[in-house]
């Protein structure tokens, strides 16, 4: 793991969020995650690509074309920076 990773690892645990979907109203439970585009431009701030990386993907334009975030591979790449 480089040293720019290792920068990127770190500042992705920073941007872990608490937040709580519209869509439950009231009664839905908190959940903690990422903003997806957050993720990318963190990797393209440090000069690398986040989709090299295998935890954002990007949807399809008949989706909606936005991204996505595969947690289990962005949770394994911050805890190298542990």
């Amino acid at each position: 793991v480089s040293e720019k990773e290792l920068s990127v690892a770190r500042k992705l645990k920073r941007l872990i969020v608490a937040y709580r979907l519209i869509s439950e109203g009231d009664g839905g439970g908190v959940h903690f995650g990422v903003i997806a585009q957050d993720v990318v431009a963190a990797f393209e701030e440090a000069g690398l690509n986040a989709m090299d990386y295998g935890m954002i993907c990007k949807a399809t334009i008949e989706d909606g074309g936005g991204y996505g975030v595969r947690y289990e591979e962005m949770l394994c790449f911050m805890m190298a920076s542990l």
